[in-house]
């Protein structure tokens, strides 16, 4: 969809900070995280939001990306021993996973109910790079 903000971005259109990506989902840090680290995995072709309406196959491959990026995160912070993911969509209407690494002992529902500010781009880049370099399919996708 031409005016879908996620197609754009995976087609490069618009900038993102991307950890891992493989032919058929990208995942990129948000950039209003609630939560350090907090990463987008969206499908590179556009699906509807509602996932109760996607292909079994999609949902099945979602939630598999989903896994190993949020392996990536967990190992990535020393203050993380596990990531919630969370199947949304209210904002924009492109099927995509959010993944909340769960830093300490603060609890999701704080992640969920705030309305984080917009992350500095040195910021992103940084943690880019840390996950990047975390994630054993560097270099592939």
């Amino acid at each position: 969809m031409s005016d879908c903000l996620f197609c754009k971005i995976v087609k490069g259109d618009i900038p993102s900070y991307p950890i891992w990506q493989d032919k058929n989902f990208i995942a990129i840090l948000d950039i209003f995280p609630a939560t350090i680290g907090q990463t987008l995995v969206i499908s590179k072709k556009h699906y509807s939001s509602d996932f109760s309406k996607l292909p079994d196959s999609v949902l099945k491959d979602l939630s598999i990306a989903s896994k190993k990026v949020a392996q990536i995160l967990t190992s990535s912070f020393t203050d993380v021993s596990r990531t919630c993911l969370v199947l949304e969509g209210f904002d924009i209407d492109h099927i995509h996973a959010k993944l909340y690494p769960m830093h300490g002992l603060t609890p999701l529902s704080t992640y969920l109910s705030s309305k984080p500010s917009q992350a500095n781009s040195n910021t992103l880049e940084s943690l880019q790079q840390l996950l990047k370099s975390s994630s054993p399919c560097q270099g592939r996708g």
